[in-house]
Parts: structure tokens; sequence; C-alpha cells
């Protein structure tokens, strides 16, 4: 008696991760369709972006001076890194690029150049970045993607005059670690259980008193 209902709980353990897994496999298949309808409806956008700010520079040469010129070249650089992102992160959702055979070699300095120039950093925000270079061998695109929200949450939900950002990066024999340290407001502690609940937000709006999707 007490073998048949060991063994009568353990199938009901297994019809429940079952229909846990058929689950996931339906949210991760509405995750893939949204990033391809996103992408498709950002790029036309951007690649109009980038022909205008060709088209400025050629038409208006004469009167736009040298810092008007750096800017557009700003605004194209922007735009081209933000439509190759986007052309990857597209990738990343129809792939599933969170495979081991995924990862490369890269310099973690240079990708978050990448990330700080395709956010077009603020006049009042400083950033501080690890000063050694390190060369880690993972997804690159993946955190690309963690470090933007990141970054950028600590822009938006900033509260100070001047925003202040400091990234931190270790390493030992099995993991790499990095921090995201800003002079914020912080999260609330009410709210910390909830943090990486889609849709949840810590802050009712941002420094621009903008609503917060929750979704980055």
């Amino acid at each position: 008696a007490n073998q048949v209902q060991e063994l009568l709980g353990r199938r009901k353990q297994a019809l429940k991760a079952q229909t846990n897994n058929e689950k996931l496999v339906h949210i991760n298949s509405m995750l893939k369709d949204f990033a391809a309808v996103a992408a498709h409806d950002l790029k036309l956008p951007i690649a109009s972006i980038i022909t205008t700010t060709d088209i400025l520079k050629k038409q208006y040469n004469e009167v736009i001076d040298l810092n008007g010129i750096g800017r557009l070249n700003m605004i194209k650089t922007c735009s081209l890194t933000l439509s190759n992102y986007i052309s990857s992160m597209l990738e990343f959702y129809s792939s599933g690029a969170l495979d081991k055979k995924d990862f490369v070699a890269f310099r973690l300095r240079s990708m978050l150049d990448k990330v700080v120039t395709m956010m077009i950093p603020e006049d009042d925000c400083k950033l501080t970045l690890p000063e050694n270079e390190h060369v880690l061998n993972a997804n690159e695109l993946a955190l690309m993607q963690i470090f933007t929200n990141l970054i950028s949450n600590s822009i938006k939900y900033n509260d100070k005059e001047v925003c202040a950002i400091k990234i931190s990066f270790r390493e030992d024999i099995k993991h790499y670690h990095f921090s995201v340290e800003d002079n914020g407001q912080g999260i609330p502690e009410n709210k910390i259980a909830t943090v990486f609940d889609i849709f949840k937000v810590a802050s009712e709006t941002d420094r621009n008193d903008n609503k917060g999707t929750g979704i980055v």
C-alpha cells in the first residue's frame, strides 16, 4: 500500500511537471512572436532616422556647425548600433541562444561601451566602468540585454541631480560576478520579492514622470 501511494505521488508530480513545461513552451513561443513583431516594427523607424541624419548633413552642411555635425554623427552611430542590437535580439529569441554553444570570447569593456553608446548617456550622468580589460567567454548578447536594462533603469529612476552608476566585475574559478550600483532611490524592501516579475514596478513613475511597464 505504501509503495502504491508513493508511485501515485510520483505520478502526480510528473504530470504537474509536464503541465508546467507545456506552459513554459507556450510562453516561450509567445515571446518569440513578440520579439519578431517588435524587431520588425522598430527597425523601420530606425532606418528612417539613419537616412534623415545623412540627408541633414548633406543638405544643410553649410549652416550646421561642427557641434551639430558631431551630434548628427552620434545619432547615426547609436541608431546603427541599436539596429544591430535588435537584429541580434531577434536571432537570440528565435534560436534560444542561451546554449553554451553560443558562448564567444569578447572584451567586457568593449561590450559595455556598445551598451553605453546605444543609450546616449545623459550629460548629468556619471558612469564608472571596470578599469582593467577582461576577456570573457559567455553569451555576449544576453549580457548586453541585462546591462542595457540595469543601466537604463538606473538612469530613468534616479532621483538625484547627478546620476552616478558604477559597474564592477570580478571572477573566480567557476563564475563571473557583476555588480551595478547607483545613487538612486533604491528598491523598497516590500518590492524586492517581485522585482523580477513581469509587469511589476518598484516605482510608479520615472524621473520624467513616465509610468514604467515592468517589462524591462
